[in-house]
């Protein structure tokens, strides 16, 4: 087995002394394409170094002036093709490397490398079906007629490319191949190298269609072995190392990078810094070492490998913490928070005093930072004392909520490896539109301890947690919902034991599957079907003036043993999603059950009906308008003088239009409907004992703790 080399260059011949000194010394043939615009004699340069005595031989190639990006650098690669097929007899295998390559193994471990493998090694990627192309043109480098280079003629390339799009020009490669594109560094077998050459030379019209493209060294060799050569006998495993930055600079070593090359998996390098005199000739040496050779090399290499080990150190530390640096602070925070390596755990709830017991509760477990209400609108870290850590004072605020992102990773950077513990209150939604798309965040709704009375304070906080839930359909967080004694249970099972965030969300959720809230219903529903679900029967008075409630909550109380929540909605601002609030409604049917042991009663402005619009399609409820037909609609006027003259503003009142409205909606529906007078107390009771189809009680109202029984009628 051996491999010889095809060296495109365009250095000075004393910048590829390194280089071909070493490939001639393993013994190998070298076929140089040497730029037609660099200055000096290469050849004399060989001569006068002495090279013509080593094993391996070197021969020049038709010289050619090469440009970037054109198809002259294909053509200097087919004039050394030419000059293999003219004076090789012996190669097995040639690789393509440039001027700026050097070797980091010995050519004899390359042999063995390659006489195992027996593939052509190029990287040739179907460009017709997949995206190679990072930034820039694809497709388009063949479809189109390139005139003009990019790099030198920006203003007509681009003016070109328009005017071929405005015509509808599409080009297709000659043989009817299939494009396909990599870099441009490959190594392929001598019969391949043949093929490809016999095939160029056989069809003028390959020439005639790559050199109007545009970068034909990363398409032409690709598409041609692509086509020639079965899929198996190639193999994308390159054998040089190359690497770019994110501006698409390449990597250049210098002296220092010795101990990383030596670590090299691959057998060459680009490209080298003609700077690196001591990298370059410690290079050199290594390729004509025979393995044995090699092996005591590195062997004997402990300071360099020390080196490496300490710097290969260094490097993952920067990059275990590069999302904390300068320049991640310019990422959009969706993509910062996520970065956070800190599993969090996020508290919600509008209730201070449940919030800061939980966090006590939490506050008891090892590997934790718990804080309160990081964001809050009011108070940095509000309802908990812990603020060690925290940059901004308790009424810095806004200095808190911007880069909010930044704070919390801060945070995170001052604490590695803990769980980070806040909670959240009435702004939760602002900040859990980004953090729910960390996968190592828990977030957790707290819910107090006993069932106490559904007051205006519940509800809002029932309402936040609506929000939430709506919020949350999609996210890649978890998500439980817990009270306040099975976070004491929970505490209580991990205390004084080490956990990670695995584990940790492993028992939330084992104790989240012993809550039965109907708000944790499965994301795979629609917000119609969710309140048909809801398994208590509602009432839903509908009035325009207080004094229509008069009696209804008296009659409720004593005869059905439920409450009439007022305008239950209005927690809800009018900016609100109007999906919001039907798992608000789930969690108020299920703590009035708890708390009443009846039906969920309220009433609800006239103004306020376009809840029905949903709520009416659920079977188990009943809409009771109660309108005093007797009241005229109040009207009223107002003149005023303006500088145009008299003005008069004409005012009537609107609830009788609002209740003809209610009744044109309805005509269409689910529920049961009644409109009735609502001083009329025979008619609203007989209404709602149809719709509940129990017996009216004979008793009196029970003493509290007592429970209602309803005899079926």
């Amino acid at each position: 087995m051996k491999v010889s080399f095809v060296l495109l260059a365009h250095e000075k011949p004393e910048q590829l002394k390194d280089l071909l000194g070493s490939l001639l010394s393993a013994g190998s043939n070298v076929f140089v394409h040497h730029d037609a615009s660099s200055g000096g004699d290469l050849s004399a340069a060989v001569a006068d170094w002495g090279y013509d005595q080593l094993p391996g031989n070197i021969y020049f190639a038709e010289r050619v002036k090469v440009v970037w990006g054109e198809w002259s650098i294909v053509q200097a690669t087919l004039n050394c093709m030419a000059a293999i097929q003219q004076h090789d007899v012996d190669s097995d295998y040639f690789m393509l490397i440039s001027g700026s390559c050097m070797p980091v193994k010995p050519i004899q471990l390359l042999e063995h490398f390659l006489a195992e493998s027996g593939q052509d090694h190029i990287e040739a990627v179907n460009a017709e079906k997949n995206k190679w192309v990072t930034a820039g043109l694809q497709k388009q480098r063949w479809s189109k007629y390139h005139f003009f280079n990019w790099r030198y003629q920006t203003f007509w390339f681009d003016w070109s490319l328009k005017l071929q799009r405005k015509l509808k020009i599409k080009r297709a490669i000659p043989l009817n191949h299939t494009a396909h594109m990599g870099s441009q560094w490959w190594c392929l077998r001598r019969s391949t190298v043949f093929s490809v050459l016999d095939l160029y030379r056989s069809h003028p019209a390959l020439k005639t269609f790559y050199r109007r493209t545009w970068v034909p060294d990363e398409l032409f060799f690709q598409t041609m072995v692509a086509n020639l050569i079965p899929n198996e006998q190639i193999s994308d495993e390159l054998i040089t190392r190359y690497k770019f930055n994110n501006w698409g600079i390449p990597r250049v070593y210098y002296d220092d990078d010795y101990p990383e090359l030596l670590g090299e998996n691959r057998f060459f390098v680009r490209k080298v810094s003609y700077r690196a005199h001591q990298l370059r000739d410690r290079l050199a040496r290594i390729a004509p070492l025979d393995i044995s050779e090699f092996a005591n090399l590195l062997e004997g290499a402990e300071a360099e490998r020390l080196y490496l080990e300490e710097r290969s150190a260094m490097l993952r530390g920067i990059e275990q913490h590069r999302w904390h640096s300068l320049d991640s602070s310019y990422e959009n925070p969706y993509d910062y928070v996520k970065s956070i390596p800190n599993p969090m755990l996020i508290l919600i709830g509008s209730e201070p005093e449940t919030k800061y017991q939980a966090l006590l509760e939490l506050n008891k477990l090892q590997h934790t930072v718990v804080y309160g209400d990081l964001f809050d609108n009011t108070e940095v870290g509000a309802g908990y004392s812990h603020r060690h850590g925290l940059i901004a004072e308790p009424d810095a605020v806004t200095l808190m909520q911007h880069q909010w992102h930044q704070q919390l990773g801060d945070i995170a950077f001052q604490n590695p490896g803990k769980t980070i513990i806040f909670s959240l209150g009435d702004n939760a939604l602002r900040y859990l539109e980004i953090l729910r798309w960390n996968s190592d965040c828990h977030v957790i709704m707290i819910d107090r301890s006993r069932v106490a009375p559904i007051n205006k304070a519940l509800m809002e906080d029932l309402y936040l947690k609506s929000k939430v839930l709506h919020l949350l359909q999609n996210r890649n967080c978890e998500l439980s919902r817990l009270s306040l004694p099975l976070v004491g249970e929970l505490v209580a099972s991990l205390d004084g034991k080490y956990t990670t965030s695995r584990s940790f969300n492993s028992f939330l959720r084992f104790y989240q599957a012993k809550v039965r809230w109907p708000a944790l219903l499965s994301a795979e529903h629609n917000h119609w079907d969710f309140l048909k679900s809801i398994y208590s029967k509602i009432v839903v008075f509908v009035y325009d003036e207080e004094h229509a409630l008069e009696g209804v909550q008296a009659f409720l109380k004593d005869k059905l043993g439920s409450e009439l929540y007022h305008d239950p909605f209005s927690v809800a601002s009018q900016d609100d999603n109007s999906l919001d609030w039907h798992y608000y409604l789930a969690d108020l049917s299920h703590l009035n059950a708890k708390v009443n042991q009846g039906v969920l009663a309220f009433a609800l402005n006239v103004s306020s009906i376009g809840y029905l619009d949903t709520l009416r399609w659920k079977r188990n409820l009943m809409v009771v308008a109660l309108e005093d037909e007797k009241v005229q609609d109040k009207s009223a006027s107002q003149l005023t003088f303006t500088l145009r003259g008299a003005q008069q503003v004409y005012q009537r009142a609107a609830s009788g239009h609002a209740f003809r409205r209610l009744d044109v909606l309805m005509r269409d529906r689910r529920c049961s409907y009644a409109a009735v007078p609502p001083f009329e107390q025979r008619w609203i009771e007989e209404e709602l004992y149809s719709f509940l189809q129990f017996t009216p009680l004979k008793v009196n109202a029970p003493l509290a703790g007592e429970s209602i029984k309803f005899s079926a009628s």
